[in-house]
């Protein structure tokens, strides 16, 4: 492919779709489309292969000529050849089901297939009317901001101003490289028919037109219309398939947007931590930062408090549709003020504006719609976008503010329950006040306060927290009782695939499947007294 022709026009927008097509096209011309149709009974490998057949053969032409002669000698070679046959039969299949659990995403569901055998046919795909989630998903954000809860107008402007300067650099063809090579070989394909492993496979190929339109993009300070598609898959997360709400639409950004916004993404993000911009009590999407951080810091509070002798509340808000809400004028605004003006702001202004998507399931599209709000589904910019967003919120609220993304939790304390829940219900409407002016509804429903106290209750509540367990007392007790629940059903689980893997897939199933359940967050409830219990559980092994 001469790709000489992407140098010489003046229009960058031309340029990329000429690179788009073009690789569209050869790959269309490489492979020829083939319709698949699943067995819904097939067992997750066909692990039975052509030789153990021809074995099975010979062993039963063996046993009747054994039967007729009845000689020892015969005898003998038929227990052999059986023998040989069955560790045939055993080593096979280890070396199947390894190879299956390996390449799987999901590996504890993958381990239980091998255990079933998966011989029960898969629920048959539900009809799911495609306009009509496509509609509800780009229409739903609109509509709740203009709801009686929610807000359409500012009244005021974040408090925080940057005298500093974003300035996005243009890369080299090795940075491009290594982008591309850490990105997972999925073959999930993108609206272009391209997936993860034809980019890797391809990629020596298209290097040096994708860095000079990569560049042209950073340099001009745009971002190609061509790239702002989104295929959304709907998966159903509860209730019934008629419900358009009981759908959550998962995102596939194209692959070579994803290449692009990685290379913007990763100098954005050194520029907000250099400079210090992002809250330090934002714990997601940032590099050195977690989701036990996070609950730490919440414990941390607690504990504080009840060193001394305070009353300490909780208040665990949840924000309705918080991505998709995000307003694209407060974002640029926001954008600008912290520093990210002239060319960097016009690439976000391109990136955010005039995207489009549509629902595709089980091999029908919706027609496509625009988007007028929210940061992209399935992006890499659009959490850390996100988190500029709503960085400001933690500094409008007086009480210890934790964030993780969009989960926000208020920690309140005061000498008294009664004064604590009093102010903690003051700082809730701050908040809700600051969420408003930027156009995010607080979803009440799901918005709870939680008291936390030394002084045992005859009916301790626990609430769930990024994973981890909170009782009033912070002693762990419920947290350490499920862990050991669901560290019981991968005990049972592992030990029934040891006959099914090979002994480094076993390993590496119990650091996936046990090791992970059992390590995370234990640096808060590891030294509980009920701990013991945990430990006793690796004895099984």
């Amino acid at each position: 492919m001469n790709w000489e022709e992407l140098l010489c026009t003046n229009d960058f927008n031309q340029d990329f779709e000429i690179f788009v097509n073009s690789l569209k096209y050869c790959y269309e011309c490489s492979f020829s489309p083939v319709r698949v149709q699943e067995n819904r009974y097939k067992k997750p490998k066909n692990w039975y292969t052509e030789e153990l057949r021809q074995q099975k053969i010979f062993l039963e032409v063996l046993y009747d000529k054994m039967k007729r002669e009845n000689t020892k000698k015969m005898i003998e070679l038929y227990k052999k050849s059986k023998t040989k046959y069955k560790e045939n039969i055993k080593k096979t299949k280890k070396c199947s089901n390894s190879a299956y659990l390996s390449q799987a995403e999901n590996k504890n569901k993958a381990a239980w297939k091998i255990i079933k055998g998966n011989w029960k046919p898969d629920p048959p795909v539900t009809a799911v009317n495609t306009e009509k989630l496509n509609t509800y998903f780009v229409e739903l954000p609109g509509n709740l901001v203009n709801s009686p809860k929610g807000v359409s107008s500012r009244t005021r402007m974040p408090s925080f101003a940057s005298t500093n300067s974003f300035q996005m650099n243009e890369v080299s063809q090795e940075v491009i490289l290594n982008i591309v090579k850490r990105l997972k070989g999925k073959k999930s394909t993108d609206h272009f028919g391209l997936s993860n492993y034809i980019i890797k496979k391809i990629l020596h190929y298209i290097i040096t037109p994708l860095t000079v339109l990569i560049n042209t993009a950073i340099r001009e300070g745009r971002f190609p219309e061509v790239l702002k598609i989104v295929r959304v898959r709907p998966i159903l997360k509860k209730g019934g398939p008629n419900d358009a709400s009981n759908y959550r639409p998962i995102g596939m950004v194209p692959i070579l947007s994803k290449i692009l916004e990685t290379v913007v993404a990763k100098q954005l993000s050194e520029y907000l931590e250099q400079k210090g911009l992002i809250s330090e009590e934002q714990y997601g999407y940032r590099e050195g930062y977690n989701t036990v951080d996070a609950v730490s810091s919440i414990v941390e509070e607690i504990i504080y408090a009840f060193e001394k002798k305070e009353k300490c509340v909780a208040t665990f808000c949840d924000l309705s549709k918080a991505f998709d809400m995000v307003s694209h004028d407060i974002l640029l605004e926001k954008l600008e003020r912290y520093g990210i003006q002239g060319k960097s702001n016009r690439f976000f202004n391109e990136y955010l504006r005039g995207r489009r998507q549509y629902v595709c399931h089980n091999g029908n599209n919706s027609a496509i719609k625009q988007i007028n709000r929210g940061v992209p589904q399935g992006s890499v910019l659009g959490p850390l976008l996100f988190l500029i967003f709503i960085n400001e919120v933690g500094g409008q609220v007086p009480c210890k503010v934790i964030l993780y993304a969009d989960d926000t939790t208020l920690v309140t304390r005061s000498n008294e329950t009664k004064l604590a829940l009093n102010i903690a219900q003051d700082n809730l409407k701050q908040l809700k006040t600051c969420i408003a002016e930027n156009e995010l509804i607080l979803n009440e429903e799901k918005t709870f306060t939680k008291e936390f106290m030394i002084k045992r209750q005859e009916k301790s509540t626990s609430t769930n927290f990024l994973g981890i367990i909170l009782d009033s007392g912070i002693s762990w007790k419920n947290h350490i009782s499920e862990l050991n629940s669901k560290l019981s059903k991968v005990i049972y689980l592992l030990r029934s695939l040891k006959d099914e893997l090979r002994a480094e897939t076993l390993r590496t199933a119990y650091f996936g499947l046990f090791h992970s359940k059992l390590s995370y967050g234990i640096v808060l409830w590891g030294g509980a007294p009920d701990a013991v219990t945990t430990f006793r559980l690796i004895v099984y092994f």
